[in-house]
Parts: structure tokens; C-alpha cells; sequence
């Protein structure tokens, strides 16, 4: 049987009500792992730049976020993230420092610090030149006892080499991949605080993410459900020369062997530390609702970060099937198409003169986009509450969709008489209304301007609401004298022949 790849949904994060979801960069792996039961491992990879944009330092997600197996290399500096679970948080250093002579010309050494939680690591730098100086030895060293200090990660124990099958009394230690000094205890409380003084500017700079994952496991096995997987924080990685925080985040879940088939998808969720705290369920539920316009696509595996090639992308029908089955949550995503785009694309729609692939194409939106901002749009007009604001935004859905419909009228309906229109409503009343709009060379769209329309004159003039009542009852009556034909009917009857 072949290997079936697993699936990473990814909900976008929407920061604040209105504001647009946005795709939180990150690698997710996988990897099975036994030691007294099968586990599936599951990391969660994302990177942060802090560059300086003015006075502030803010943690912007990135781009590019690649996992690494294996030991760390000159060429890439990174910790192995294929192995079963890390006990402790490894904090690590890659990259250089600039070192200024004084005005006399002479180099002097600077004291530096990392502090993590409520625990300060402090060391020194003796710069050999000016300029820049990468922080390991025999530059750097701790103080006090001035023994070597290298921050940077090293190689952990090769669980390859035994297709991480583990005896119950092995020591996962093994897998830690900071030097000891750069090792901590898991933070409970509170997001990772981490804060730098006199690496990155004469100052301390915080560089605490702004976002953190959750993660959902949903079993293949029909009936089984999802479980919420718990994510510890495995690592951090300040690389100085990038000005990128890498951030790494970790968890496993029971699985019946092969873990590939034992395991349908995984969904990941971001949200602030705060909204995490305060209302995880919360959090859950707005993160599920903006699944339909996640990120979808297979989870790395050690193959593909020791060949260094990304996971195989879905086919076009395994996402479609992956899109579509995220549309079980009973909120729909929040609209984020301007309402009066929306109602100048709809109304094009209804008026069905060109094909529905056309008039998506002709307003750049793909059909997949059109139908989450269809369902965006009618479940937010339905739900609104009862105040101000949502009464406000009824009005402006109903007139934004009018507005766009008056833009289309047609000369034929122009030319539509009272007694035509009580017929031709009557008609498609009890009968088959394309067939009938379709004689008078009329649309959807066009019925529902006329009957906007005929409505409108009604209420502004009795004399009139009169006329079309007494006329709708002739034509009723007329219409009760004839037999009703579907469009069945007239088949058969073509059928027949002479």
C-alpha cells in the first residue's frame, strides 16, 4: 500500500474584527516515533524578523520557514527537528555583533546577556578586531570562570540510526540541542519572555513572539474525532546577522501504526498568548471558522528536509476535497470582500447573461474565493443583532445590492406595461419561471428589478396597488381555466411527433 502523505490545515490569523485573515508562515513536520507505544511527533516551525523600523523592533512573521535534519552545519546552523520531543526549551545563538574601537582606537570586551523566563545567562565577548564578531569561541566565554562560550546549537543523538524505536528506560535528554547554560525549563504561565542586552544595540531588546500555535489531530478512523494535541515550546533561535527569532513548537499524540494511516489532518491555529489564555475556546472557534480560507498542504517529513525539498504539493482534486471539508464549522468566515464589489459581482450573476466562469474571471475571483465570500456575506446579514450598527448594515446590504441591480436594466423591461408585468409574475408564479422569463427574453436579475420595481409604484400610488390587484385576480382566474405545463410536459410532447 503507498505511503499517504498527511495534511496540514492552516487557518489564517485575523488580528481584529474586520481586519483581513492573514497566512502565519511556518513548517509543519511529522514523525513517528515508538518508545513503550507508537506516538506521532508533530513540530511547528515559524520565524520572526526583528529588524529596526524606527525607534521599535517589531516581531514581523516571515517568509521562507524551512525545518532541519540532522546535525547543524557551517552552512546552516540549525537544530535537528526530527526527533521525538525535547524535556527542556533550547535557547540558541548564530551570527555576529558589531564591535566599535573607541576614539583612542583600542577594542574593549562587552559583557552580554540572554534572559529567558525568570533565569539570565551573562557572558563575554573579547572582540579580536573591529567590526564584526561572531559570538562563539574563543571570542566569547563565560564570565566569572572565562570558560569557552558557544551559543550556538549543537548535534543531538541520531535517532535514524534506530528508526526511533526506543526502549522504555532510554534517556530523551539525548535530543537536547543548546549547551546546558542555554537550556530551560518550560514556561507555564505567559508567553516566552526573551530579552538580549548588548547583542543586537547597546540596550535590551525583547524579542517575545506576538503569536502562538494550537493544534488539532484528526483521526482517519470514522467517529473517532479530533484531539486537541498539546504544543510545548521546544526551542528559539536568534540568528543576529538575519535579524530573524525562529521559534519551534512541539507535541505528540497516540496513533495506531502506520501513523500515516491512523491520521486524516492536522489543523493549526494562531492567536495571541492573551486570547489563548483568556478564552482558548473562543480563540478555537474563530480560528475553525476561518478554515475555508486556510493554507492547505502535506506535512515535511525527514525525507524531505534531508534531501532539502518541500513536501509534493496537493493535487488539484486533493485540495478541492481538503477546501470543502473544512465547511463542517457552523460560523462562516467574516466577509472580506468589499460589500459593494460583492453586490456588483452577484448582481452579474443573477442576471445569468454569460456563463458563471465568465463573469468570475472578468472581476479577477477564482469560483472557489466567490462561494466563502457568498456564504461570508449571507450569514453575517442573517445573524446580525438587533442594534444600530446591525440594522445599518442590513440597509446597506439590501441598497448595495439594489444599486447593482438598477446598473444592469435592460430596454425590454423598460418597456414592460402593468398588465404584462401582473402576468409575467403570475405566470412564473405557477409555472417554471426560467421557462417563462426566457419568452420575454428576461433574466433572474431583471424579475427581481421589475418586482422591486411594481412594488415601489404600488406604495406610492393606491390608484395603482388597486389596478394590479384587480388585474392579478383576472389573470389568476384566467390561468386557473388552464392546464399547468412543465417543462416535463413540453418535452413529451415534442417527443410524440406527428
Amino acid at each position: 500500500m503507498p505511503f499517504r502523505r498527511i495534511l496540514v490545515c492552516e487557518a489564517p490569523h485575523r488580528p481584529e474584527e474586520g481586519a483581513g485573515g492573514r497566512h502565519i508562515p511556518c513548517a509543519v513536520g511529522v514523525l513517528p516515533w515508538t518508545q513503550g507505544r507508537p506516538w506521532l511527533g508533530v513540530f511547528v516551525r515559524t520565524a520572526f524578523r526583528f529588524a529596526q523600523v524606527g525607534g521599535e523592533r517589531p516581531l514581523v512573521p516571515v517568509e521562507g520557514v524551512r525545518p532541519h535534519a540532522g546535525d547543524p552545519t557551517e552552512e546552516r546552523p540549525r537544530p535537528d527537528d526530527f526527533v521525538p520531543l525535547r524535556d527542556r526549551v533550547d535557547v540558541a545563538l548564530v551570527g555576529a555583533t558589531d564591535f566599535v574601537p573607541t576614539p583612542s582606537g583600542r577594542l574593549e570586551s562587552r559583557t552580554m546577556s540572554l534572559r529567558f523566563g525568570a533565569r539570565t545567562v551573562t557572558f563575554v565577548v573579547d572582540p579580536p578586531h573591529a567590526g564584526k564578531v561572531t559570538i562563539k569561541p574563543p571570542a566569547a566565554r563565560t564570565l566569572g570562570d572565562a570558560k569557552p562560550f558557544d551559543p550556538r546549537p549543537r548535534a543531538c543523538h541520531d535517532g535514524s540510526s534506530a528508526s526511533f524505536l526506543y526502549d522504555e528506560d532510554f534517556d530523551l535528554s539525548v535530543y537536547q540541542a543548546a549547551p546546558s547554560e542555554l537550556q530551560f525549563d518550560v514556561p507555564t504561565e505567559g508567553p516566552p519572555e526573551l530579552e538580549l542586552t548588548g547583542l543586537i544595540e547597546a540596550g535590551t531588546v525583547s524579542l517575545t513572539p506576538p503569536l502562538e500555535p494550537r493544534l488539532a489531530l484528526e483521526y482517519a478512523e470514522s467517529g473517532s474525532g479530533a484531539i486537541a494535541v498539546p504544543l510545548f515550546l521546544d526551542g528559539m533561535l536568534v540568528d543576529l546577522d538575519a535579524e530573524i527569532l525562529e521559534v519551534c513548537y512541539r507535541g505528540h499524540a497516540e496513533v495506531a501504526p502506520p501513523a500515516d494511516r491512523d491520521v486524516d489532518r492536522l489543523v493549526v491555529a494562531w492567536a495571541t498568548p492573551a486570547a489563548w489564555r483568556e478564552d482558548a475556546w473562543q480563540a478555537w472557534r474563530q480560528a475553525l471558522r476561518e478554515l475555508p480560507r486556510g493554507t492547505f498542504r502535506h506535512a515535511w517529513e525527514r525525507e524531505d528536509a534531508v534531501r532539502g525539498e518541500a513536501p509534493p504539493p496537493l493535487d488539484e482534486h486533493e485540495l478541492t476535497m481538503a477546501r470543502y471539508e473544512t465547511w463542517d464549522s457552523l460560523d462562516a468566515p467574516e466577509p472580506e470582500m468589499e460589500l459593494e464589489r460583492y453586490a456588483t459581482i452577484a448582481a452579474e450573476l443573477t442576471e445569468q447573461r454569460e456563463p458563471r466562469a465568465d463573469v468570475l474571471a472578468r472581476h479577477r475571483v477564482d469560483d472557489y474565493t466567490w462561494s466563502v465570500e457568498e456564504r461570508a456575506w449571507a450569514q453575517k446579514v442573517a445573524t446580525a443583532d438587533d442594534d444600530p450598527a446591525a440594522e445599518a448594515l442590513r440597509e446597506r446590504y439590501s441598497s448595495a445590492l439594489a444599486d447593482a441591480r438598477r446598473r444592469l436594466v435592460t430596454p425590454r423591461e423598460k418597456q414592460l406595461t402593468a398588465r404584462q408585468w401582473v402576468e409575467l409574475s403570475a405566470r412564473v408564479q405557477r409555472g417554471e419561471p426560467g421557462a417563462e422569463l426566457a419568452k420575454l427574453g428576461l433574466g433572474l436579475g431583471a424579475y427581481l428589478r421589475l418586482e422591486e420595481h411594481w412594488r415601489e409604484e404600488a406604495a406610492k400610488d393606491p390608484a395603482l396597488a388597486e389596478d394590479l390587484e384587480r388585474m392579478r385576480e383576472e389573470v389568476d382566474e384566467r390561468l386557473e381555466k388552464e392546464p399547468l405545463v412543465t417543462p416535463f410536459d413540453e418535452e413529451e410532447e415534442e417527443g410524440k411527433g406527428p
